[in-house]
């Protein structure tokens, strides 16, 4: 997986680890080789990355999940599904709406 990464093999990259999976940080890379061409497949990466930040103890991963969470926002947006990212956002908040912090970033992300 790594050496199809570290030569840009996005696709061939993607393939691998959807076949054989990989760890969070390859998803992540996977994802911002693919976000261009083909935004549904990092949605969903993104997606499941913002939800295990914010289920991270402490406040030190919000910055990361507002910005991750505000990708999202844009993609959703990009797919033609406006009222999707308006919808994600709102689950955020609702389900979170007892961790301020995340709020707070959610709030400089201008979300």
């Amino acid at each position: 997986m790594e050496v199809l990464l570290r030569e840009g093999s996005g696709d061939e990259a993607w393939e691998a680890a959807t076949e054989l999976g990989c760890d969070d940080k390859q998803w992540l890379r996977l994802a911002e080789l693919r976000e261009d061409e083909h935004p549904g497949d990092s949605l969903d990466v993104y997606v499941r990355e913002v939800s295990r930040l914010v289920a991270l103890t402490g406040t030190a991963p919000y910055p990361r999940a507002a910005e991750l969470a505000r990708r999202v926002h844009g993609l959703y947006e990009r797919l033609g599904r406006p009222q999707d990212a308006v919808e994600f956002v709102a689950g955020l908040r609702r389900e979170h709406r007892r961790k301020r912090r995340f709020l707070a970033e959610l709030d400089r992300a201008g979300l």
